[in-house]
């Protein structure tokens, strides 16, 4: 039954949800008991994910609660006041319709709009009534963006699903890197200590092998409720194998010489990648998956291990790896 004070809790709680005028509008004006019942529970889903949004942005990493830090933007307050209506949540001024004189236009009644005041008061669209918003800077939680925190958070919120599409058809497009993917790929070489130089690259856009990836991603996250962690890794191959592994990805049916667990092979640093290329003078940069890490070199308990000793990953699923570069 609606009335009274629950029919105002209810209005009270629509206004301080986002986007949902137009349900308030069907509370208000609509007669029919089921649809009322639909649009409160509805309601009430909304009102409760956003006071778990605000709570969930309340949490913090170790560090950050050992030495909390303020948003230089909010001074920590985690809001910013609206500037047009200077946080009162209402704005005013001059009557438009009657320009400020409080009669009509024939000047023998009182202006309709403003009733004869020749001003005006009504809601702050900028900010909705609120008077304030979420600071822009550290997206309401009032200290610096920090990594881990926002690991945190999404760990505990959940985050929004991954959107997979329509799985795409097999295919793969290769290009001469430009020139400023070229500095990355040699950045990159020279930050993980590689000797020599890079004498030319090649970009690989491979759609299918990118959908497999984002779908082993948002099947993890839904079993684990984490984001598995990404990084990017060389591999070295002898030359005849460059094309097939871009353009069908890695095959679990070919592999040789499992020294530490059935899967792929992929260095930090491409000098180690060099041993496996051979005689060969090209290896690949690809983005990798590290689901759960296993405590066994079989790889029994879980999807990839670092092997410390000899500096590289073994990555159990094809669907993990996406190539990148050709180096």
């Amino acid at each position: 039954q609606l009335g009274g004070e629950p029919e105002k809790k209810m209005i009270a709680a629509f206004k301080a949800v986002r986007n949902l005028s137009s349900g308030l509008r069907s509370v208000t004006y609509r007669k029919d008991n089921a649809q009322v019942k639909r649009l409160g529970q509805s309601l009430l889903d909304a009102f409760t994910a956003k006071k778990r949004e605000q709570l969930n942005m309340q949490l913090k990493c170790e560090r950050c609660i050992a030495n909390p830090r303020q948003c230089d933007r909010c001074k920590g307050a985690g809001v910013e006041t609206c500037w047009p209506c200077k946080g009162s949540g209402k704005v005013g001024g001059q009557c438009r319709t009657c320009k400020g004189s409080g009669r009509s236009k024939d000047e023998a009644k009182e202006c309709p709009k403003c009733k004869g005041t020749g001003k005006f008061e009504g809601q702050c669209g900028k900010c909705r009534g609120g008077g304030q918003w979420p600071c822009a800077k550290c997206r309401g939680a009032g200290a610096p963006f920090c990594r881990a925190c926002d690991l945190l958070r999404k760990r505990q919120g959940g985050g929004a699903p991954l959107r997979l599409g329509q799985e795409p058809k097999s295919g793969v497009k290769i290009e001469v890197c430009s020139a400023a993917d070229l500095e990355l790929v040699k950045k990159m070489w020279k930050d993980r200590e590689g000797s020599g130089d890079v004498l030319a690259a090649w970009s690989v856009d491979n759609p299918l092998l990118a959908w497999r990836q984002r779908r082993f991603l948002r099947d993890f996250k839904a079993k684990t409720g984490a984001d598995a962690d990404e990084l990017r890794g060389f591999h070295g191959t002898a030359n005849e194998n460059v094309m097939s592994i871009v353009e069908n990805g890695f095959d679990a049916s070919r592999r040789a010489g499992q020294a530490y667990g059935a899967g792929e092979y992929f260095a930090k640093n491409p000098d180690v990648s060099k041993g496996y290329c051979g005689a060969g003078s090209y290896m690949l940069i690809c983005q990798l998956c590290l689901g759960t890490q296993s405590t066994e070199e079989s790889l029994a308990d879980g999807d990839h291990i670092w092997v410390p000793h000899c500096n590289y990953y073994v990555i159990a699923n094809p669907e993990q790896v996406v190539p990148l570069y050709i180096v």
